[in-house]
């Protein structure tokens, strides 16, 4: 869990009681940390590059036309990784050195993750615009 052994009961208990409220979503229906974090790349990549669906039926707008799954998986695996990165590298940490979910404890770091995790989806989508406009040029 990784809770230090230099934190007093009650700092303890808060901490813990804070990864529990971090758990808990509106309906109060438990939400792992690995759960939320997976969500909030699915919504911002949803929000940044369509859904599986709308790519497949060719309703994104970016990049070439004829977009396969791979092109979806690739998507969200550059999504995952470099979020990831980014917040583990945020908080001091090598990218091997403690799992994500580990580090989530609060509200904050989630929405810290959110924040990066929509940078990630800007610049990707720029690079995707830039690049595939410079081809066709």
């Amino acid at each position: 869990m990784g809770i230090s052994k230099t934190m007093t009961l009650e700092e303890q208990i808060a901490a813990l009681q804070a990864q529990m409220d971090l758990l808990m979503q509106a309906n109060k229906r438990p939400l792992s940390p690995a759960k939320r974090l997976e969500e909030i790349r699915r919504n911002y990549r949803e929000q940044y590059f369509g859904s599986w669906e709308e790519m497949r039926k060719g309703e994104t707008q970016y990049g070439p036309s004829g977009k396969s799954y791979s092109d979806y998986d690739t998507i969200m695996q550059i999504i995952s990784k470099t979020s990831g990165l980014l917040f583990k590298y945020s908080r001091g940490q090598a990218s091997r050195s403690a799992s994500l979910s580990e580090l989530v404890k609060t509200d904050e770091d989630m929405k810290d993750y959110e924040v990066i995790c929509e940078a990630a989806c800007k610049s990707l989508m720029n690079g995707i615009k830039h690049f595939s406009a410079a081809k066709a040029d």
